[in-house]
C-alpha cells in the first residue's frame, strides 16, 4: 500500500533522497520528526510505501496509485490553497484522507482554521494525540 504525505517544500526536500523516512528523523522541526518520520517509518516496516509532496510544487499525483492520504500538519507559513486542492482531490479519488491533529488548530490564525473547518469536514479519519484533544475535536 503506498501512503502520501502532505507537507511543506522544505520537509518534502529532506525526504527526496534515499531513505526519506530516515532522513525526516534529522529534520528540524520537531513535529515533522514525530509525526511523520516515526509513523512513516512504521508504515515502511509495515512493508507500504512512502511518498511525500508538496502540493505547492506543481506537480500532480497520480491519485489511483495512492491508498491513504496523510496530512500530519499545516503550516501556517504555506500557501492553502493546495493543500485544500490536495484534500478534496484525495477524496474525489476515492483515496482515505487522514487529518493528524496535535496541537489545537482553532486558536490558530484565522488560515490555519480555514483549512482545518474545511479539511475536517471532508477527511475519513482524525488522527489526536490525547484523550483532551480528542475531546476538543469533536464537534
Amino acid at each position: 500500500m503506498r501512503a502520501l504525505w502532505i507537507v511543506p517544500a522544505d520537509v518534502a526536500a529532506v525526504a527526496s533522497g534515499q531513505e526519506p523516512e530516515q532522513a525526516l528523523l534529522g529534520c528540524r522541526m520537531a513535529s515533522v520528526r514525530m509525526r511523520v518520520a516515526v509513523a512513516a517509518i512504521e508504515w515502511k516496516r509495515r512493508g507500504n510505501e512512502n511518498l511525500f509532496w508538496d502540493p505547492a510544487a506543481g506537480q500532480d499525483v497520480d491519485w489511483g496509485r495512492v491508498n491513504v492520504c496523510v496530512v500530519p500538519k499545516f503550516y501556517f507559513d504555506v500557501p492553502p490553497q493546495p493543500w485544500r486542492e490536495a484534500c478534496v482531490k484525495a477524496r474525489q479519488s476515492g483515496c482515505p484522507l487522514v487529518i493528524d491533529i496535535c496541537d489545537y488548530p482553532f486558536a490558530k490564525s484565522a488560515q490555519v482554521q480555514s483549512f482545518y473547518s474545511e479539511a475536517l469536514a471532508i477527511c475519513d479519519a482524525v488522527v489526536v494525540n490525547s484523550e483532551r484533544m480528542a475531546e476538543l475535536m469533536v464537534p
